[in-house]
């Protein structure tokens, strides 16, 4: 899987807000706030095709957390960004 080109995640007032710029303007019901973790990990696998394991291993080598939490929040994430149509299956 991979995130969509469209895809653009800005710090604002001190939050990471992820925005979809697919359309001719900004469609505010795909527009999130981010958690510092989510912001990095994303960052860390934009542009590319990725795995949930392949962030598992990610959130576990720069964070101190364990395999199955990790694991957890990072198919949380997925199941978020797929049901708003922001990965593709490539």
């Amino acid at each position: 899987m991979r995130l969509k080109d469209s895809i653009r995640i800005r710090r604002v007032a001190g939050e990471y807000i992820l925005a979809d710029l697919s359309a001719s303007t900004v469609n505010l019901n795909k527009v999130f706030c981010l958690n510092g973790s989510a912001a990095w990990l994303l960052d860390q696998v934009k542009d590319r095709i990725f795995s949930e394991s392949e962030m598992t291993a990610l959130l576990c080598g720069e964070y101190d957390v364990d395999e199955k939490t990790a694991s957890d929040d990072v198919g949380n994430l997925v199941k978020l960004l797929h049901g708003y149509g922001l990965l593709t299956d490539d």
